[in-house]
């Protein structure tokens, strides 16, 4: 799965990093992106401790890769280049690896952690489509409509509403929770997924782009995929803990 989620992260930030640069980011060298993905994920993999030494590590990495690009060019607007690549790359670890490295970290949550990670991630999808087809059969209410013209209030209540049902059902199947808890996680997944999905598109609009990529066909890129995914990701993980579920308990 460390496997799969370091793929995954290398495809996102090759959409997430022309974005940056219609913003006008330059910088930084690919590779110091790719081992900066590879410690973040290897943290996670290797436990919480881990994880917490690993991400600030990989952001003073890339901080300092910039600084040192900087102080080689005497040019005000290449300066400001740099600086704005440097902050892009460090928005990038946060925002990608590091939030995936939640997904790796739900896997250490609780007595089944597959059927866990696979209730996570169905629940966080299940709710993008049902505010998906709800709010183009009913909605009425843009939700965003500076941000994301599509999404409507109809589909996000729809999506709220029938993710926690199906929480309350299939949570106590795959991971043992009672019905209220399993509708509780079912809508705040939800409610994260539809941020995450929001948050995306500011970063889209204010690049002057309406999709990441053209890899997935309807969807748009990778990262327009996963988006809603990736900060669901530790509000489930901490969710769940918080749940008592935990073999492993976050420190």
């Amino acid at each position: 799965m460390a496997v799969a989620a370091g793929v995954l992260a290398v495809v996102c930030l090759r959409e997430f990093w022309p974005l940056g640069r219609a913003l006008g980011a330059a910088g930084p060298l690919r590779w110091e992106l790719a081992v900066s993905t590879g410690l973040v994920l290897a943290g996670a993999a290797l436990g919480p401790r881990a994880f917490s030494i690993a991400v600030p590590v990989a952001v003073a990495g890339v901080v300092v890769g910039g600084v040192v690009r900087a102080a080689a060019t005497s040019d005000a607007e290449h300066l400001r280049a740099a600086m704005a690549g440097t902050a892009w790359a460090t928005l990038a670890l946060l925002y990608i690896p590091s939030l995936l490295g939640y997904l790796l970290r739900l896997r250490a949550v609780g007595p089944f952690p597959l059927r866990h990670t696979l209730l996570f991630v169905g629940l966080v999808w299940l709710a993008d489509v049902v505010a998906f087809l709800v709010g183009g059969a009913a909605g009425r209410r843009r939700l965003a409509p500076g941000i994301s013209p599509a999404k409507t209030v109809e589909g996000a209540i729809a999506a709220l509403v029938v993710t926690g049902a199906v929480g309350a059902v299939a949570a106590g199947a795959m991971a043992g929770l009672p019905a209220v808890a399993g509708a509780v996680v079912g809508m705040v997944l939800a409610a994260l997924g539809l941020l995450g999905d929001l948050w995306e598109s500011v970063l889209k609009r204010a690049a002057g782009v309406k999709d990441s990529g053209a890899a997935v066909p309807g969807h748009g890129g990778v990262l327009d995929r996963f988006d809603s995914l990736l900060l669901a990701s530790p509000g489930g993980y901490w969710l769940l803990a918080m749940l008592h579920l935990g073999h492993t308990v976050p420190r």
